[in-house]
């Protein structure tokens, strides 16, 4: 009888201009004890590091990634870009994000 295989989750997290606050580290921590997990960083027309310190993060784990929009494009632009790249993933299925602004 095979395994069953769980399902994977794909999370989407908007960053603009957060380069001092963002940990990469406790992302790629989390993918390393999941193999379920997956990360797509949307840097929203960031002004600062932010892109850079999300792209050292991802290089080291390959169930992160990231992009860039050109400019801010306020909430819903990374929403949709979140379901674009998670559509290209393998059983990656997109859902509706959860805003922490908003708890």
């Amino acid at each position: 009888m095979p395994v069953p295989v769980p399902p994977k989750t794909v999370v989407v997290v908007p960053r603009y201009c957060e380069a001092d606050r963002l940990d990469p580290a406790s992302f790629v921590a989390a993918a390393d004890r999941h193999d379920w997990l997956y990360f797509v960083f949307v840097d929203d027309g960031s002004t600062d590091r932010t892109y850079d310190v999300l792209a050292r993060g991802c290089a080291v784990q390959e169930r992160m990634v990231h992009t860039r929009l050109p400019r801010n494009q306020s909430k819903g632009a990374p929403q949709n870009r979140r379901s674009d790249r998670a559509a290209r993933r393998p059983s990656g299925k997109a859902r509706r994000g959860h805003d922490a602004r908003r708890t």
